[in-house]
């Protein structure tokens, strides 16, 4: 029976130092990508700010951007947060602090699962939803006017770009299209009248415009932030399954006294 003991004490240390190297190695890498998320977030979100004019009103699609980035840095504030948890759980063998971090995680681990599969399933949705409200934003547009005039001059100035999918969207804007104009932000060379009757001389080399749609840019900019930590993600999830595991025994093995 003693060798037996001994065997099986060996064991349950084996498990002990695995589960709490586990804990602190994955956790230390955990807080790391934590970090890595929320200064993406932030530098999204600067892009996506960079899109308004300041003292001015926010357009739709706009807002709906920046909700988007919010939620991903409160993720990534909340796998800071909780990574510092397991790890402190661990080094200390908070038998509370472990179960508290063992139950945040399954929590996390189902929101993430949730989270993904939605932006999966409702991309596409939320991407014709986008184009949608700023084709609205381009109907609205009015020259004397100053919203949303001056945010999407602004936009169209600072991105390089004409309308939402192409220039050709200027046509359903019933101030411009009476006299078959595009806005003057649209012009390579900005200047006043630029874009006037510029649809009757599509061909011209007289008029030089930016023909890219304005959606293309902005998203070619700002999504390659978003995948960068739908990335990020999946590996966590996967990860974060091990450490529930390692928890929920380091705890145990800490209810035992080990």
């Amino acid at each position: 029976m003693g060798c037996c003991d001994c065997i099986f004490g060996t064991i349950k240390g084996g498990i002990n130092l695995i589960s709490k190297t586990l804990l602190m190695g994955f956790n230390g890498f955990f807080m790391v990508q934590g970090l890595t998320i929320t200064i993406v977030m932030i530098v999204a979100m600067v892009l996506v700010n960079a899109l308004t004019v300041e003292g001015g009103e926010t357009l739709g699609f706009i807002t709906t951007i920046q909700n988007i980035a919010t939620g991903v840095l409160v993720f990534g504030i909340t796998i800071l947060l909780t990574s510092f948890l397991g790890c402190f759980g661990a080094c200390c063998k908070n038998q509370c602090m472990l179960i508290t971090y063992a139950v945040i995680l399954v929590a996390l681990i189902i929101g993430q699962i949730t989270m993904v599969s939605m932006a999966v399933s409702w991309r596409e949705d939320v991407e014709d939803d986008l184009k949608e409200d700023w084709e609205g934003e381009l109907e609205k547009y009015d020259p004397s006017a100053d919203f949303p005039r001056k945010e999407i001059d602004g936009l169209q100035k600072d991105w390089s770009c004409c309308g939402v999918n192409t220039f050709e969207d200027w046509k359903i804007n019933s101030y411009l299209s009476t006299n078959h104009s595009v806005p003057d932000s649209c012009c390579k060379n900005v200047t006043v009248g630029c874009g006037y009757d510029f649809f009757n001389h599509v061909n011209s080399t007289m008029y030089d415009i930016n023909k890219e749609g304005c959606y293309d840019a902005v998203r070619g900019n700002i999504m390659p932030w978003f995948e960068f930590v739908w990335i990020f993600i999946i590996i966590i999830i996967l990860v974060q399954a091990v450490l529930v595991v390692a928890a929920s025994c380091l705890a145990w093995k800490t209810k035992k006294g080990g």
